[in-house]
């Protein structure tokens, strides 16, 4: 489920590098849209309210060791 935040894909890089403490890999060409969720259906239907921003979401992923191999 999305957030209120508008991010880029490129972001969410930066984001997962910085506490994953390495660079990722990319092989990417061209532009880099932004990310942008509508919740106001899932807020009127589940009343649901983001709790965690973007980052911190990231890196709680991050230490349950999600992305690492």
């Amino acid at each position: 489920i999305a957030g209120t935040e508008v991010v880029s894909i490129l972001d969410i890089i930066k984001i997962i590098e910085h506490y994953l403490g390495k660079k990722a890999n990319l092989k990417y060409e061209g532009k880099s849209d932004n990310l942008i969720g509508n919740i106001t259906k899932v807020k009127k239907m589940l009343k649901f309210n983001p709790k965690i921003n973007l980052k911190i979401g990231i890196k709680d992923l991050v230490k349950k060791q999600y992305f690492r191999k």
